[in-house]
């Protein structure tokens, strides 16, 4: 979190976007200093990754690569246990509960 808090000092805004592939360093820094963040799966996390982690801790964003940055972003809803995308976006074939990942409850649908 120093990083982060140093980097908005630098800015002078907290209007940033941490934008990291792990769920431990980017995107917790990012939390822990209520800056808003968003997870590129083309390293080392992903869907599985995110789907053990308590909902305080995701991303605002979860993006396929960098080049999200330029497209126009995808709504997503936790529903239940899962994670729902547009049926035509690349996310709604990923599996969040792939190798590895724990199914865990949501308490409630949320927007992201």
């Amino acid at each position: 979190p120093a990083l982060f808090e140093s980097t908005v000092r630098t800015v002078g805004s907290r209007d940033v976007l941490v934008i990291g592939d792990r769920l431990d360093t980017d995107i917790d820094g990012a939390a822990a200093c209520n800056l808003d963040s968003m997870l590129v799966l083309t390293g080392v996390h992903g869907l599985a990754e995110l789907a053990t982690q308590p909902m305080d801790r995701w991303p605002r964003f979860i993006a396929q690569d960098l080049r999200s940055l330029t497209e126009p972003a995808v709504s997503l809803d936790v529903v239940g246990d899962a994670v729902v995308a547009e049926s035509d976006h690349p996310l709604a074939a990923a599996d969040p509960q792939g190798p590895g990942a724990q199914r865990r409850r949501r308490p409630r649908s949320r927007r992201l």
